[in-house]
């Protein structure tokens, strides 16, 4: 009614709403992003997003492998969100790739490597912000020092000159 016609969804995890497509999909006049681990985006629901032709999942990797099961507290975290992130691109899903950058994963994925990787699989944006410690449970050991966040800034700028992929930066 206000005129919005772009949404960002965000969890706990948006995708066990079990109506989450069905709600989106009565509004075909609007785009949806939807921030996610990826775990329940299997091959049909990825082919239904598709369908539907106005969402783009946000995919949240933490890092590695054993850092992604670490910060999640629970094993092949990594492996699901890979999965449910292929699941989009085998569909043809446009896709992204979300990282909160703190001390445990700066060095994995603020690299090119990282980016190489994701260009190569077909991810079509990145979105990189920095690990702010806040809530009950904040961990201000994670958060980058003022020098890796001028790093990080100055890797978002140069690496959007040089590469074929979007490159968000959240701050």
């Amino acid at each position: 009614a206000m005129g919005n016609s772009f949404f960002g969804i965000l969890g706990g995890e948006p995708f066990m709403h079990p109506e989450l497509l069905d709600i989106i999909a009565e509004h075909p006049d609007a785009y949806f992003q939807i921030f996610t681990n990826g775990h329940f985006i299997t091959d049909e629901v990825a082919k239904r997003m598709r369908k539907l032709g106005n969402i783009t999942p946000l995919i949240s990797v933490e890092g590695n492998e054993i850092i992604s099961d670490e910060r999640r507290g629970k094993a092949e975290v990594f492996s699901n969100t890979m999965q449910g992130l292929q699941n989009c691109l085998n569909n043809k899903v446009m896709t992204g790739v979300c990282t909160s950058l703190c001390k445990t994963n700066y060095e994995d994925l603020l690299t090119e490597k990282w980016v190489d990787r994701l260009i190569e699989m077909g991810v079509m944006y990145t979105w990189y912000h920095v690990y702010r410690p806040v809530g009950p449970d904040a961990c201000p050991d994670l958060a980058l020092t003022p020098e890796q966040q001028r790093v990080a800034r100055q890797f978002v700028v140069d690496i959007r000159a040089t590469k074929p992929i979007v490159v968000v930066d959240a701050y």
